[in-house]
């Protein structure tokens, strides 16, 4: 029930959505007496308005930005990934992120409840793999319906027969610097709709190495325009990956021929 009340929204745009959560946000200054009161107070705490219609002015204009995050929130927990990061215009710093990358350092990111703070694990996770620590909500109609939507699939980029594909492992043991493996990168062999030898198999051909089994295979993207599963096409402006499976070694020694366990698969099993 509350996902069909709440659907509408995403169906919005973002400055539409805006518009409704400044609405929003003025009503809760009017009605949530008790919020307003604890917002005035930390507000207060801080010393950067010396009289009252300051401090009034600044309370209102939090309540109005937690509106408008408040319904950008739901509106997020509903749309496709792909969608969402049409959203993001602009990322700051970004070759910090990229520095740290090479340097084979590991992230740890601090999200202030500041903004859309939701869209940030999205962007990043669009970039690279990345794992979310959060505290959930107290309530639990609330709980089951932000799990719902931080869980949907990321993004679906379409696959076919030739399309590049790399196993991420270490041959031979061998990492590519620090913890990272490497990247072993060759091309979709079979059609991904179609079981091979009837198992959630498919093909892949790449100059794989002893010690790639288990290592999972991406299709990534350098950005641009991109095709999507549904046919449809999306410019990016940095780089996307999906999910193809887990690689599980050749079918002969002979053969740059591998197979993958396909990503339908491993779901299933966890």
């Amino acid at each position: 029930m509350l996902k069909l009340i709440l659907k509408p929204l995403s169906l919005l745009s973002l400055r539409q959505l805006h518009a409704l959560g400044m609405i929003f946000g003025n009503l809760l200054f009017v009605m949530a007496r008790s919020s307003r009161r604890q917002i005035k107070n930390n507000i207060q705490q801080s010393g950067l308005y010396p009289n009252d219609n300051t401090l009034m002015a600044s309370v209102k204009r939090n309540m109005q930005e937690t509106g408008k995050s408040l319904l950008e929130s739901f509106a997020l927990w509903q749309k496709p990934q792909y969608e969402l990061l049409t959203w993001v215009t602009d990322c700051h710093d970004w070759h910090l992120v990229e520095k740290a990358q090479q340097q084979s350092r590991g992230i740890i990111f601090l999200t202030p409840h500041q903004g859309c703070f939701e869209i940030t694990s999205i962007y990043y996770g669009s970039h690279y793999p990345i794992t979310v620590l959060y505290r959930p909500p107290k309530l639990r109609w609330l709980s089951s319906f932000i799990e719902v939507g931080r869980k949907q699939p990321g993004v679906n980029l379409a696959l076919t027969p030739a399309d590049p594909v790399s196993v991420i492992g270490f041959p031979f043991g061998q990492a590519a610097g620090g913890v990272f493996g490497v990247w072993a990168t060759g091309f979709l062999a079979s059609e991904p709709a179609v079981d091979f030898d009837n198992l959630p198999v498919q093909l892949i051909d790449c100059r794989t190495r002893p010690g790639q089994s288990g290592s999972p295979v991406i299709a990534h993207r350098n950005g641009g325009m991109v095709a999507l599963e549904d046919g449809s096409s999306v410019s990016y402006t940095g780089p996307v990956a999906r999910f193809v499976g887990i690689y599980s070694g050749r079918i002969n020694n002979d053969s740059d021929l591998g197979i993958v366990w396909k990503a339908s698969a491993i779901e299933q099993l966890l």
